[in-house]
């Protein structure tokens, strides 16, 4: 189930369909490799790279399962005018700069 924004002269857009620059922005905000961010989807390394390279675009299942990882990571997608955005809270932020820094067991 992806997000939905209602825009009157645009209609209804599905916000799951993210594009591969908003991905990787969304995985480099959050300190994330192709690797964890594959784990967390459910899918191969090869999926992610391939998406974000533009060279293949996952099964909509995917789709709507990568951005819900995001989202509940703290990440929201924007697209309005031909413009796209990637935001992120300030605690995953936060939170995910923590984690990078701390020592590996």
């Amino acid at each position: 189930m992806g997000g939905f924004v209602v825009n009157k002269s645009l209609g209804c857009i599905d916000l799951s369909n993210i594009e591969p620059v908003q991905a990787r922005a969304a995985r480099a905000m959050l300190a994330w490799s192709q690797d964890e961010l594959a784990d967390r989807v459910g899918v191969l390394r090869r999926v992610i790279s391939d998406f974000e390279k533009g060279k293949s675009l996952p099964h909509q299942e995917t789709m709507d399962s990568m951005y819900r990882v995001f989202v509940e990571a703290g990440v929201s997608f924007t697209r309005s005018s031909g413009m796209l955005g990637v935001n992120i809270t300030e605690t995953a932020n936060f939170t995910n700069w923590l984690h990078s820094i701390s020592p590996r067991k």
